[in-house]
């Protein structure tokens, strides 16, 4: 197991409490890549780790990193009260790019909050290049668009985005009051820069604002090319139907290259790297796992005693970093508890290589089982005490599944579990398309006024709510069925399996915590096979409900409360 090996996603890398990826490549240019932020980032990721290796590819270094206070970053992010301390991270990082491959020519690039920021840094940290990527709108202008873009998200999901110390809350991912004040009063200086370099803007057809930052960057002195941003709206989509615009990346190395970024350097440096990041109360490092080392995994661990190591699994096609930050801050949290982590990213998930000759789905996989006990392969050696799973939605799943199949596991905490087992007869769209919600949730909702307006607007179709609900009914009926049909029937054989693994993880001793909203869709699948009373007989297991939240657990008492069900269960195993 090593810590840097060549990955197509770059090499973890650690500096002035930031973390990030560095590709490496032969060029005298190198790309420093600013980010977007918050929900817009998580969505992007993976497709941002492919630009830089489509860079990469074309002979330019570069280095991406997680802006502070997000991400794999140190800090929280109602703890960072100023813009300055981006513009600081900025510099640290051309320094770092600079000092670490030797680079003579520096090319920086943006998109979002990134995108502006490059613009305004490119003079003082000397840029030879400058690209621009779907750029936020400048001032309180782009404060308002992140504000309304919270409510119809929060709208969509029924989230509340009231946070303490919070003036954005875009799904779970903050901005301080004062940052957003200061991000408010940003204005990108349009007098002429001596020696500014030139700039290609991606705009998004029919986009005012992406005209007004070709103008500021006119009247800055850049000489401008401008080209569309043709498969942005797709791109920036959920992360499941989020599209990589190879294109739209084609254009920039393209550019990059024509502005000389083939050329090779004359010095190749080859310093140590680190990814370690140790602040007073943990240590954190990554940690590169499985075949042919190409799956991405973060080790978090307390600065004293271990008592033990949960795996904490990628939910759905969310990154490590957990929706809206959760692994990172769980992580962090249970360090302080004295509890070891390892947040991972399962093949083709995050900043995780794809499986050699895989295509297609991603989640609800043998190979993301596989990739679990990889996991447990890595940590294993180490020592740091009894090994837990735990995930949400489909990370529960496969946390349940890996934990059945490998008997190192001795506790598991799975979060809104949609599934405990997969229904052969049941596609893999029509299992996306069921929902989250339960059929209890349904219920409440048909006597709502806010229901009846929306079929009678056809704001929601009837079809598509009977979509949702028809197979919930049809389940639980089968499950009532099911013990006079017993094995003639396939959701009788389905409960006898779960009955199955639950009696083995008896035996084991293997102890089951499983937490779900009040409203979520996985208690229906829970009662399906168990009944009403589902620890009922079990002695070994638990269930927990969380009220006032949702099944992506956005809410901040949600968080806390899985953060509470794995301390409980460590606590459980020491008994």
């Amino acid at each position: 197991m090593a810590t840097q090996p060549f990955r197509q996603f770059g090499t973890p890398v650690a500096f002035n409490s930031v973390a990030g990826f560095l590709h490496a490549a032969p060029g005298r240019m190198g790309v420093l890549m600013l980010s977007p932020w918050g929900f817009e980032e998580m969505t992007i990721r993976r497709g941002w780790g492919t630009l830089a290796a489509t860079l990469a590819e074309a002979g330019l270094s570069c280095l991406r990193f997680d802006w502070p206070g997000t991400a794999d970053s140190l800090g929280a992010s109602l703890d960072i009260t100023a813009l300055e301390t981006w513009r600081e991270a900025v510099r640290n990082a051309a320094t770092f790019l600079r000092e670490t491959t030797g680079i003579d020519r520096l090319c920086v690039l943006g998109q979002g909050i990134g995108a502006l920021l490059a613009i305004e840094m490119s003079h003082e940290i000397k840029a030879d290049a400058l690209v621009v990527m779907a750029p936020a709108r400048e001032g309180r202008a782009g404060v308002r668009e992140l504000t309304a873009w919270s409510a119809m998200l929060a709208s969509f999901l029924r989230i509340e985005t009231e946070v303490e110390g919070a003036a954005v809350n875009v799904m779970g991912f903050t901005l301080s009051k004062p940052f957003a004040d200061d991000l408010a009063r940003f204005k990108l200086d349009r007098t002429a820069q001596q020696g500014a370099p030139p700039a290609l803007l991606l705009a998004r057809p029919e986009r005012a604002g992406d005209t007004d930052i070709a103008e500021a960057l006119q009247a800055r002195g850049h000489a401008v090319t401008v080209e569309a941003y043709a498969q942005y709206d797709s791109f920036v989509a959920h992360q499941s139907t989020s599209v990589v615009p190879v294109e739209d990346f084609k254009k920039i190395a393209g550019y990059l290259v024509g502005l000389g970024g083939m050329e090779h350097r004359k010095t190749s440096l080859t310093p140590a790297l680190t990814s370690d990041l140790a602040p007073p109360a943990f240590h954190e490092r990554a940690l590169s796992f499985g075949a042919a080392e190409r799956l991405h995994g973060i080790l978090c661990t307390p600065t004293g005693v271990s008592r033990a190591l949960v795996v904490l699994v990628n939910s759905g096609y969310n990154p490590h970093i957990g929706w809206a930050r959760m692994h990172v801050t769980i992580a962090r949290q249970l360090a302080e508890r004295g509890v070891s982590s390892f947040r991972i990213d399962c093949s083709g998930l995050g900043d995780s290589d794809v499986a050699p000759g895989a295509s297609g789905q991603l989640i609800y996989t043998d190979e993301q089982i596989a990739d679990i006990r990889a996991a447990l392969d890595a940590v294993e050696p180490l020592d740091l005490g009894p090994l837990l799973l735990s995930g949400r939605c489909s990370g529960a799943y496969a946390a349940l599944q890996a934990g059945a199949a490998d008997s190192r596991v001795k506790a598991i905490v799975a979060v809104n579990s949609l599934r405990l087992i997969l229904d052969p007869r049941e596609t893999f769209e029509q299992m996306m398309a069921s929902g989250s919600s339960s059929l209890a949730d349904y219920r409440k909702r048909a006597l709502s006024l806010t229901l009846l307006r929306d079929l009678v607007t056809f704001k929601l179709p009837v079809w598509t709510l009977a979509r949702k609900v028809a197979p919930k009914i049809l389940g639980l009926i089968a499950a009532k069925i099911a013990p006079y049909t017993g094995a003639l029937t396939t959701i009788g054989r389905l409960q006898r399996a779960l009955l199955d693994q639950a009696a083995g993880f008896m035996a084991r001793g293997v102890k089951i915590t499983l937490v779900y909203a009040e409203n979520d869709g996985g208690r229906d699948e829970l009662a399906r096979y168990f009944g009403p009373m589902p620890a009922s007989g079990y002695p070994h297991a638990e269930v927990r409900i969380i009220t006032g939240t949702e099944h992506n657990m956005t809410a901040p008492h949600a968080q806390a409360a899985i953060l509470d069900a794995i301390s409980d269960t460590v606590a459980k195993l020491s008994v």
